[in-house]
């Protein structure tokens, strides 16, 4: 198998030698080939590509040197009077491996720049053919590194993410989804300044000429800004978030699903210190991001014998969210009531039909709520040690997740 190595080197190797740019002409002709595998390549296009200022005969006999040569250090190649041909089966290039499908080959590669610093200088036309395949090539991996890094993010691993969005960079300084990424990736991880920063510098280069390049990038540096803390010196690091991919990749894709309108619920199960607040906590930092308005409540003990405390803890929280004052009055009144509700009461005073009419109306009141929030934007609720919940709390959870 021959193999042309391009993506931060310029090697071919033939399994007898190996073949740079030193080797001026041999190594042009053959990366012609490589990259041109599978095609009849007109012997006189080639010889014309390699020497232009060469009379006909004279580029001929040179291009017949060269393919003994190349033949000589163990480059195959199918020849006849007037064509050449590469194989598909034996001879590759890395470029085409990084376009594939195995997800860890690009982790293989330190640098991903297409043939870096080659630019030969013997032919125009060659040159402009390199620098073709270099775009092409260019391309081809950017949109592979943007569908990694989105995996990446999916699944909260933000070091992965952000090393991908800088190769990307390196390729593409100004690709949106590589600049957002990584400052996505900064501000998940705590460091809100350089996640502003690289916001800032991205708006500053894509300039005033390009208002929906701006958009995205203004949109997250707003979230970023007003809604991310800034860890400081003086608090506790939180170490970094490793080992749950599966599972906030599956709370992550129901997230992005409230977006397109494909609400949903969740309950993460596991024993005491294992994870789950933090999980959420990861869950809240990236719904936040991605613009959508979340509420969080933590269960008690005591809040078994408190009547609807988790929806007495959450409704304020629930108030103060966008839409919620498209909310009918009646409704108003009823949360009110709700929040100011003495948790040492119980329905036990109530009569059955009392106590029916005033979880119809607190029920009604909540979808009321809930769906003027979310028409104006999705929402995320969490509710940490739910084996704490009240009765009452149970029962209208139970009628709200369908």
């Amino acid at each position: 198998m021959i193999v042309l190595r391009a993506l931060g080197n310029a090697e071919i190797d033939t399994g007898v030698a190996k073949l740079t740019p030193s080797q001026e002409m041999v190594f042009a002709a053959a990366l012609y080939l490589i990259l041109e595998r599978g095609k009849s390549v007109s012997r006189q296009h080639l010889a014309s590509l390699l020497w232009p200022q060469v009379a006909e005969k004279a580029r001929s006999h040179r291009l017949r040197q060269t393919i003994h040569q190349l033949k000589k250090v163990g480059f195959v190649v199918m020849a006849d009077r007037n064509n050449l041909q590469c194989s598909r089966e034996d001879h590759r290039s890395d470029v085409a491996e990084v376009t594939g499908t195995g997800a860890d080959v690009l982790a293989t590669h330190a640098s991903l720049e297409f043939l870096p610093g080659y630019s030969p200088t013997f032919s125009e036309s060659f040159r402009d053919w390199v620098d073709a395949q270099r775009e092409e090539a260019n391309a081809l991996v950017t949109r592979r590194l943007v569908t990694e890094l989105n995996t990446a993010r999916t699944k909260g691993d933000w070091l992965t993410c952000d090393r991908l969005a800088r190769q990307c960079l390196k390729l593409d300084p100004f690709n949106e989804s590589a600049v957002l990424a990584q400052a996505e990736a900064s501000a998940m991880r705590g460091a809100k300044t350089q996640a502003i920063e690289i916001l800032d510098r991205y708006l500053v280069e894509v300039g005033s000429d390009n208002p929906d390049l701006k958009l995205s990038a203004s949109v997250l540096r707003r979230r970023v800004t007003d809604r991310i803390p800034e860890r400081t010196p003086i608090t506790v690091r939180e170490s970094s978030f490793v080992g749950r991919d599966l599972e906030i990749e599956a709370l992550t894709a129901g997230v992005l699903g409230a977006r397109q309108g494909r609400g949903g619920a969740c309950l993460v199960r596991g024993e005491a210190g294992i994870g789950k607040s933090r999980l959420a906590s990861e869950l809240i930092k990236f719904a936040i991001l991605e613009g959508i308005q979340s509420s969080r409540t933590e269960c008690r003990r005591s809040d078994v014998d408190r009547p609807l405390s988790v929806f007495v803890d959450l409704v304020p929280q629930l108030s103060e969210l966008r839409g919620a004052l498209g909310c009918s009055q009646e409704t108003i009144s009823v949360l009110k009531g709700m929040t100011e509700f003495d948790g040492r009461a119980t329905f036990g005073s109530l009569s059955v039909d009392d106590s029916m009419s005033a979880h119809v109306r607190m029920r009604a009141a909540l979808f009321d709520l809930l769906d003027a929030v979310a028409d104006e934007r999705s929402v995320l609720v969490v509710v940490d040690d739910v084996q704490w919940l009240d009765a009452s709390s149970v029962r209208l959870l139970t009628e709200l997740l369908p």
